[in-house]
């Protein structure tokens, strides 16, 4: 393993305009898996034992300023330039002057991995003469020359190969690179600009993997999110109260006038009671007694939404994913059809999720028992979760 002595600074790059993927979005921050693209790489490279210091590059509208609380190797958030060399000397400007090695990865590869940076740290180690190191994978397919219409020129070179980041290199030499490009002259990475001005220099290519694909296009997203290593988990929740004469009627955070309320140590919102039960049950955390209390003044006459926000915000739901979320209410009365929708709107909002992920619905059952009598509200809720499991949270 690498020397804990030996410093590895880290530019990550998040600084292009992204115009093939949205003209209204920005690709590193867009959510994945409810986590900005760019925090999975912070992650990896705040996780990894050998990396002293991190520096982003991007727009600082998109960048918030909380991060450098939630990453502490984070030390500079530098703006991004016209170009990609431009960018990656704003960051390196920023990096820890006792840095001896420099790490250089773009944002829009998040599902980079600790064990893979490792690797590379030992081997730049191990072999101590080489400039660098990157990441390649080999091209199978057949590739064709397209500047003719209608009549395509295949290639039959040597084998190639696509490379990929994170690339590693010498802070040295490419520090002395970038000094001898002092107009910025763009290159497609630094392997090209210190090749151009160090012709001796040498570059080991090491196996790369499809999950360091980079997000280029909306195509590019969808197969990073099928690459995502997710745990699908089923929840079941189930609660029923009466009717309590002198307190409002709350469902899923919406008073709804004119009816008694429920019974409960909170506002008696036996629907989204129900909600939450699914959900910890989902993530085996028990259920609503054992996880926030019974009879406590923590519960005592609070907004049942309340407890929605304090799991949300709970270590166990950060790399929770909802992906749909099932009610059936049995009720006589009220008749629910009109306030559905004002419920989803409520809980979606609560839950950052769409409005689309939710489903409610509402039967008398006929009359039977305490709930079809007229007595009280039961609800039933089923909730299909996504658990992220990323190797380098923690």
């Amino acid at each position: 393993m690498p020397s804990l002595e030996h410093h590895f600074s880290v530019v990550i790059v998040a600084g292009g305009l992204g115009t093939r993927f949205s003209s209204v979005e920005n690709k590193t921050t867009k959510l994945l898996y409810g986590l900005p693209v760019l925090e999975y790489s912070l992650q990896a490279f705040q996780s990894c034992p050998y990396v002293t210091d991190i520096i982003l590059v991007g727009e600082a509208k998109v960048i918030t300023k909380e991060l450098s609380t939630r990453y502490s190797k984070l030390t500079g958030v530098r703006a991004g330039g016209k170009t990609r060399t431009e960018s990656v000397w704003n960051g390196l400007q920023a990096i820890d002057s006792s840095a001896q090695y420099v790490f250089i990865h773009d944002a829009a590869r998040p599902l980079l991995e600790v064990s893979f940076i490792n690797r590379m740290a030992e081997q730049i180690l191990l072999q101590n003469h080489l400039t660098g190191l990157f990441p390649v994978l080999p091209l199978y397919d057949a590739l064709k020359n397209l500047d003719r219409d209608y009549f395509p020129v295949t290639y039959e070179g040597q084998p190639l190969y696509r490379t990929q980041t994170p690339q590693l290199f010498q802070w040295s030499a490419l520090k002395s690179a970038f000094m001898e490009n002092v107009s910025l002259q763009p290159f497609r990475d630094e392997i090209q600009m210190i090749q151009h001005f160090r012709k001796e220099s040498q570059f080991l290519a090491i196996p790369g993997s499809y999950h360091l694909e980079k997000i280029t296009t909306l195509q590019e997203w969808h197969l990073i999110e099928k690459l995502v290593p997710t745990e699908s988990c089923i929840g079941i929740g189930y609660d029923f109260h009466y009717f309590l004469t002198g307190r409002d009627l709350v469902l899923g955070g919406i008073t709804i006038p004119g009816y008694e309320g429920l019974e409960g140590d909170s506002d008696g919102d036996v629907y989204i009671h129900s909600v939450l039960e699914a959900l910890l049950g989902a993530l085996t955390l028990g259920d609503m007694g054992s996880f926030f209390g019974v009879g406590t003044p923590e519960v005592m006459n609070k907004k049942s939404t309340t407890f929605l926000q304090q799991l949300c915000e709970n270590e166990h739901f950060k790399n929770v994913h909802i992906k749909h979320i099932d009610t059936t209410i049995v009720c006589k009365k009220p008749v629910l059809k009109s306030w559905i929708p004002a419920m989803k709107k409520n809980i979606s909002q609560h839950l950052s999720i769409s409005e689309n992920q939710i489903n409610i619905k509402s039967t008398t059952d006929k009359g039977m028992d305490a709930a079809g009598e007229g007595k009280g509200i039961r609800c039933i809720t089923v909730v299909l979760l996504d658990i992220i499991r990323r190797s380098y949270a923690g």
